[in-house]
């Protein structure tokens, strides 16, 4: 998963700078919180994968995901296999 100093590091190279100095760098994290805030603010959501293993318990043929569920996890968007 990509981490923000990588997306920072990304945008730099697209721009055409292959080593941007500390205080670019601290400035476009910074740009980027703010750009994460904003859409927060209004609302959007910022997707992201997750992969967490669950143990199954044989005769157990029901099972919930949630905060107060038989996994207790964040209740997730979508599950795309199980």
């Amino acid at each position: 998963m990509a981490t923000a100093g990588n997306i920072v590091d990304g945008a730099f190279k697209l721009c055409g700078v292959l080593v941007p100095t500390s205080t670019e760098r601290t400035s476009a994290l910074t740009t980027l919180n703010d750009l994460l805030a904003l859409w927060s603010a209004e609302r959007l959501l910022v997707y992201f994968v997750v992969e967490e293993p669950f143990t199954l318990v044989v005769g157990t043929n029901v099972y919930t995901i949630g905060s107060a569920g038989t996994f207790n996890t964040v209740r997730p968007a979508k599950i795309t296999a199980a």
